[in-house]
């Protein structure tokens, strides 16, 4: 029995590892759990080796990098009207694959080694035939819909074939999201996926620096797309965690006494409390 729990410990560090990606600067880390709502997992990144999931079936991610150019305006809002249909159209598959995904690494993870242990080499080759079978079934249902999503035929079968790998085919919803949103700016994908409110609650920051033009033009533009100069000068303005005499600071959110007049971080000057305006936005799960 100690040997079993020896194999699943090691076996589910094996797994987990997958959760570790490489990505550029200024990546925007998304999650959704289970089939909650998208939340910001990680701000803009450094470059180098980041820890994007511990269980990419149930807690699934999506890596933002940032796009060195920008289509003219008609294009972006078609991209995201794309983005919106493909999201329709994936939803049902991305959910089949994450419910199968969680089958596959409970089995890979419990079910081979508990088996082996208990039936032997029998055991061994019987669990293994299912694994396979779970992954067949992964990869070619994940191939569909990166087609159904845009994915020419030949790119989506040689993405899908990485998930023939046991280890590697809980990456299938991911994969699918990826195209879901491939093409589509970070910040507008950020606003689809979150909405308009919690885009400017968690991505504070990064909005005030891209719509005061210390971020990239890139990113300036793109915000400008989604929201009007003046709203977006009136939600910087506004703060949901603040109370009556108080000050914040537009930039990073941080509460201060009304004494204070300056951030000490950001070395803007702060705002005084108020209501938070009305939000509303376009969402896709």
């Amino acid at each position: 029995m100690s040997g079993d729990v020896g194999v699943i410990a090691i076996l589910l560090a094996l797994v987990t590892a997958e959760g570790v990606r490489r990505l550029p600067a200024d990546c925007l880390i998304l999650h959704r759990v289970g089939l909650g709502k998208w939340r910001v997992a990680q701000g803009p990144t450094d470059a180098g080796v980041h820890f994007v999931s511990w269980c990419i079936p149930a807690v699934l991610p999506l890596a933002l990098s940032p796009m060195v150019s920008l289509s003219p305006i008609p294009d972006l809002k078609r991209a995201i009207t794309r983005l919106q249909s493909r999201a329709r159209r994936a939803s049902g598959a991305l959910v089949f694959v994450r419910v199968l995904s969680l089958a596959a690494l409970a089995w890979l993870v419990v079910g081979v080694p508990v088996f082996t242990g208990s039936c032997g080499w029998i055991g061994l080759a019987f669990s293994i035939s299912w694994l396979l079978f779970f992954s067949a079934i992964l990869a070619a249902c994940t191939a569909l819909s990166l087609r159904r999503c845009g994915m020419p035929r030949r790119a989506a079968l040689l993405a899908s074939l990485g998930l023939l790998n046991p280890f590697s085919s809980h990456r299938a919803a991911e994969l699918v999201q990826l195209q879901v949103v491939a093409g589509v700016p970070r910040l507008a994908v950020a606003y689809v996926l979150l909405g308009e409110e919690r885009f400017v609650r968690e991505l504070r920051t990064l909005v005030f620096d891209a719509f005061h033009s210390t971020g990239s033009s890139n990113d300036r533009d793109v915000l400008l797309c989604l929201i009007d100069a003046e709203r977006i000068e009136a939600l910087l303005q506004t703060s949901i965690v603040c109370d009556e005499g108080e000050n914040f600071c537009p930039r990073c959110g941080t509460r201060f006494n009304a004494s204070v007049s300056q951030c000490s971080d950001c070395e803007v000057p702060l705002s005084v409390c108020a209501s938070l305006p009305a939000f509303g936005a376009v969402t896709a799960s």
